[in-house]
C-alpha cells in the first residue's frame, strides 16, 4: 500500500498540472505548482505513515539491538539533510544579501524621492530576485503594480522585462 500511495501521490500530482500545460502551451507561473506538490507531499506523507506502520510490526524492532538501530539512522540522515539545506542556504547568502540592499535602495527611492515630492506615480529600477516571484512590469494592472501601488499608495511601474 505504501508503493500505491506514493505513486498515487506522483500520477495525481502531474495528473493536475498536466491540464493546465497543456491549455497554456507551456508550463504555468510557478505560484500555480500549490495543487499538484499538495498533492505530492500527500501522497509521500501517507506513504510514509504506512511504511512507518508496517516497520513498527517488523521483526528488526524486536531484537534488543533493532530500536537503536533504527534511531541512529535516522538521526543521522536527519542531521545530514539538515547540514547539506543550512550549507546551501550559507552558500546563496550573498544573493539574499544583495537583494535585500537593492530592495532597501529601492524603498529610500519610492518613499523620499517620490512620495514626498507629490509624485503620482514612479519607475523602481529592475528587480530580479531569487526567489522567483513576479516584478513589477509597465502595465498599470499587473498584478504585483497593483500591490507595491496599494503598500506604498503611490503607482509604481517597472521596466519591460524580456
Amino acid at each position: 500500500m505504501a508503493l500505491i500511495s506514493f505513486l498515487a501521490g506522483i500520477s495525481l500530482s502531474c495528473a493536475s498540472l498536466l491540464p493546465s500545460a497543456y491549455a497554456l502551451a507551456e508550463m504555468p507561473a510557478a505560484r500555480t505548482y500549490i495543487v499538484p506538490t499538495y498533492f505530492l507531499v500527500f501522497g509521500i506523507l501517507y506513504s510514509g505513515l504506512l511504511l512507518g506502520e508496517s516497520v513498527s510490526h517488523a521483526r528488526l524492532l524486536s531484537s534488543p539491538y533493532g530500536q537503536p538501530i533504527l534511531m541512529m539512522v535516522i538521526t543521522v540522515v536527519l542531521l545530514f539533510s539538515t547540514i547539506t539545506n543550512g550549507k546551501a542556504l550559507y552558500d546563496d547568502r550573498e544573493r539574499y544579501i544583495k537583494f535585500a540592499q537593492l530592495w532597501d535602495q529601492t524603498d529610500s527611492f519610492i518613499i523620499p524621492q517620490a512620495k514626498l515630492n507629490g509624485d503620482r506615480s514612479v519607475m523602481i529600477p529592475a528587480m530580479d530576485n531569487w526567489a522567483g516571484i513576479e516584478r513589477p512590469t509597465p502595465s498599470k494592472k499587473y498584478w504585483p503594480n497593483v500591490c507595491y501601488s496599494l503598500y506604498y499608495r503611490i503607482q509604481i511601474y517597472g521596466p519591460p522585462y524580456d
